[in-house]
């Protein structure tokens, strides 16, 4: 009931309700030919799950020619009781696409940030991170925001396959965040909801961020 999904070209929905009316448009908007996922990992956490992989999906609007939508997906599960349901889930697309090929989904109404209730210590950790992650990527210094993730993480890019291992997430924030003729003018990266997982040794943080670009 209070599970959040992170849709890609759509606002975050909070709720069971607020999620299964995005599912409602979607499905009246679109006729679904094909569509599947395919893990490439799941990390037990204790009560939760966290489950990485890609997907397909091939749909067709009304009077339309069939697309074909693919990406990458991030589902955190909690798996305590009977059966495992969705406390978290996002998924973006793995090239960049015109919006404008996905249904039409009226917007839900804007989350409420400031009634949120999280630890006040992983508040503070979770902002002294995020303001060095702010200082790196405005400063273009991608190599020293790639030491900031363990040796075998997933990164999930917005518009880019997903990023596995340092290798490949060393390569990426390298080339992405090269100094060139790209400045950062302003970037704000702002918490929603944190969830401890595996007994406080992990941290589910939902989040929110702008980039202000030239």
């Amino acid at each position: 009931d209070d599970a959040k999904q992170m849709p890609d070209h759509a606002p975050a929905r909070l709720g069971a309700a607020a999620i299964a009316d995005y599912q409602r448009q979607w499905l009246a908007g679109s006729d679904t030919l094909h569509f599947e996922r395919r893990i490439h990992d799941v990390a037990g956490l204790g009560a939760h799950a966290v489950e990485t992989g890609t997907f397909n999906h091939r749909f067709a609007r009304a009077a339309g020619a069939p697309y074909d939508y693919a990406g990458k997906y991030l589902v955190v599960w909690d798996t305590a009781g009977a059966a495992p349901k969705v406390l978290a889930e996002i998924w973006g697309a793995d090239a960049a696409f015109d919006a404008g090929a996905l249904p039409a989904i009226a917007a839900p109404p804007p989350l409420d940030l400031a009634r949120i209730d999280n630890d006040p210590q992983v508040v503070g950790e979770l902002g002294e991170r995020n303001a060095l992650i702010r200082r790196l990527v405005m400063e273009r210094k991608g190599g020293e925001h790639a030491d900031l993730f363990l040796a075998d993480a997933v990164y999930m890019p917005y518009y880019t396959p997903m990023q596995v291992g340092m290798d490949a997430i060393r390569g990426y924030f390298v080339e992405h965040e090269r100094p060139g003729p790209v400045e950062i003018a302003a970037l704000d990266l702002r918490s929603a909801r944190i969830h401890p997982l595996d007994g406080g040794r992990l941290q589910l943080e939902e989040g929110f961020y702008r980039v202000d670009r030239r």
